[in-house]
């Protein structure tokens, strides 16, 4: 029978308090956060930097539609998405598709271009170092992936990996439409 100390127990329940309070303001952080956008609303804006070191920014995207991908090396679900967003970059970029990764690991701009060389990911992907990206789309799973119209205003989005064949299919009704 292990017996403890007062002083252990109340450091226990400290400890089991912090830890509550923690994770509790993290949840209330996460509702009162901004709410992702709905099919039919404008995107909210970006601008972020690639693994080469290129600013890009929604502004800069015109008429193109646009695939964002939330992602990160450690997620195995976006791993195993990443050769299906790269034949839907191969196939669809020279159409006005625009695919950008939006990686979730700040301060390992080196892991992840490993990362996407050994796997021949080609389409670019945005650092976003503070995560305000993420925050402004209310991300907080990975991957989520949201479709752009050239209109700027989402198609739909996915939480976990896409549906590959109905999103190709929101990809060529949105290549086909006109601006």
């Amino acid at each position: 029978m292990i017996r403890l100390r007062w002083g252990t127990g109340a450091a226990l329940s400290a400890l089991m308090g912090a830890a509550f309070f923690t994770v509790a303001a993290q949840i209330v952080g996460l509702a009162l956060g901004p709410e992702p956008p709905s099919a039919g609303e404008l995107a909210p804006p970006f601008q972020g930097q690639t693994l080469a070191g290129e600013t890009v920014s929604s502004d800069d995207l015109g008429q193109e539609v646009v695939l964002l991908d939330f992602w990160a090396t450690w997620c195995p679900p976006c791993v195993a998405a990443m050769p299906h967003l790269q034949a839907l970059h191969a196939r669809y970029e020279s159409q006005g598709l625009r695919i950008l990764g939006v990686n979730q690991e700040p301060g390992q701009p080196a892991r992840v271009r490993r990362f996407l060389k050994t796997r021949g990911i080609e389409f670019p992907s945005l650092v976003d170092e503070s995560g305000a990206i993420a925050a402004r789309y209310g991300v907080h799973t990975f991957p989520t992936t949201y479709l752009v119209g050239r209109d700027g205003r989402v198609i739909t989005s996915y939480r976990g990996v896409p549906q590959f064949g109905r999103l190709e299919q929101q990809i060529q009704d949105a290549l086909q439409t006109d601006p």
